[in-house]
Formats: C-alpha cells, structure tokens, sequence
C-alpha cells in the first residue's frame, strides 16, 4: 500500500516525465482522459493498473464509484488530493506542471522534494522551457 506522500511522488514523476497532459479526441473537441491518446495518462490514470482500466470511466471525476474500484489500495489517501491532482492536471496551461504539484504538495503537508529532483534534469527542464 503506498503511502500519501508516495502517492504524490508517483504522479509527479509520472506528469514531469510524460510533459503533457493526457487527451483524448472526440468528435468534437479534445478531452482531459484516464487514458489519452499516444498512450499517456492522467494524474489520477497513472495510478489505475493497466489490466483495471476501463474505457467506461472516461468523462467520469475521481469521486466517482467506477473510478474508485479501479484504484487499488487508496482508500487511505485523502480524495481531496487525488481530486487535487485530477484538477490540476486538466486546468495546466503549457504542460508545466512544477508550481501547480509545489501548490498540491504545500496544501496537503506534502514534500515537494520529487518535483526539485526532476525539475533538475536536463531533459525535463529543456522541454519545459521550450
């Protein structure tokens, strides 16, 4: 079972390494998914196993039943953080998710210690700043 703070790190690692947000096309317009196209995942998605994931939770928010039997082993980890880190994967502008997770890690008592980490690596920092 991971604990809170290995739950943030995993989604912050995840997010600065992919460098952009999980979207999926529709007919009409592009959406925040679980599961996007090209492979990459959401801050929430990427805590879903492969073999747990169903399409059917798309569009559906953290909170939801579907989406919580897909999340093993975080009934300890306060919904308002993975409501925190779903939101704030959909609303970040330019992929730059370093202050948006240093605001999430502030707010839930959380050491921010994995974004200063990655941030130093010279891969993420050149795409970001692109």
């Amino acid at each position: 079972m991971l604990t809170t703070q290995q739950v943030f790190d995993k989604v912050a690692t995840h997010l600065l390494k992919q460098g952009k947000r999980s979207m999926l096309e529709t007919r009409n317009e592009a959406i925040c998914a679980y599961r996007g196209d090209q492979g990459v995942s959401c801050a929430v998605g990427c805590l879903i196993p492969d073999e747990r994931y169903d399409p059917i939770i798309e569009g559906a928010g953290v909170s939801n039943a579907r989406v919580q039997e897909l999340l093993p082993e975080m009934e300890h980890v306060a919904h308002d953080l993975l409501s925190s880190l779903q939101c704030m994967h959909d609303h970040c502008e330019n992929n730059n998710f370093d202050v948006p997770l240093r605001i999430v890690a502030c707010r839930y008592n959380l050491s921010p210690a994995v974004v200063d980490r990655l941030w130093t690596d010279p891969s993420i920092f050149a795409r970001v700043r692109r």
